[in-house]
């Protein structure tokens, strides 16, 4: 009997350690992504002209407050408790655009500045690493369970370059090209996400909310505020 007790006692004691688990789970999916604040826009011009025989030129705004479709890839750590009690180190990345319409091209033949009436798009697209630390919970619904995670993103920009393309003169081709920045800047987001899980298979959906103005550097002018907003969907496996 009491070695009976004593076994009874060493598993209490262990079975906390044993409902522990680590889970190793990548995902796919889509984004959607914009700018948000008073220096972004719906709807902007093109500026071009004609220098040594060839054309260029850039979106005014390029920071577009319409959605604009990119793609994002991640790998995650994480750490399921004895009361499903959630801790999960996301790394990521995020090749995302926003969109800007286009309506007027303004034209510069190098004598006299011409507006025409535009159409197109302009995307301001950039590449992005992301690190997640989540914390949440693991809800059972039936066959299926939820994971809802929420916590801090740190976000590194890798490059962000602007592209475009229309129409201006009632046909006319006009496309833009435009570096807009290949440093490192740092964006402190907070992200919340959710998981349906069916076996190892699950439908991930996250939203990042940026808090670093990415017109911060800007000078002369009104102060102009562009922070990013990113909406994921897409699929995760789970590894283990």
């Amino acid at each position: 009997m009491k070695k009976l007790l004593l076994f009874a006692a060493a598993l209490a004691v262990a079975a906390p350690a044993t409902a522990q688990h680590f889970e190793l789970i990548g995902r796919a999916g889509a984004s959607f992504s914009q700018y948000r604040g008073s220096g972004t826009e719906a709807t902007s011009f093109i500026n071009y002209s004609s220098y040594a025989g060839a054309e260029r030129g850039y979106t005014n705004n390029p920071y577009g407050s319409r959605l604009g479709t990119g793609f994002a890839l991640g790998g995650r750590v994480q750490r399921v408790g004895r009361r499903r009690g959630l801790l999960a180190f996301d790394l990521g990345y995020d090749w995302a655009r926003s969109r800007t319409a286009i309506t007027t091209l303004y034209y510069y033949d190098g004598a006299a500045n011409t507006a025409y009436t535009a159409t197109g798009s302009a995307h301001l697209r950039s590449q992005d690493l992301t690190a997640f630390l989540g914390l949440g919970h693991r809800f059972q619904l039936g066959p299926l369970a939820l994971d809802a995670l929420v916590g801090p993103e740190l976000a590194a920009k890798l490059s962000a370059r602007e592209t475009g393309h229309g129409t201006y003169n009632s046909g006319t081709a006009w496309a833009t090209a435009t570096d807009r920045g290949g440093h490192f800047p740092l964006d402190g987001r907070l992200r919340a996400d959710a998981t349906v899980w069916c076996g190892r298979v699950g439908v991930n959906a996250s939203y990042s909310h940026g808090f670093a103005n990415a017109q911060a550097g800007l000078i002369g002018g009104p102060v102009r505020e562009a922070y990013t907003r990113t909406l994921r969907w897409g699929l995760a496996y789970r590894l283990r």
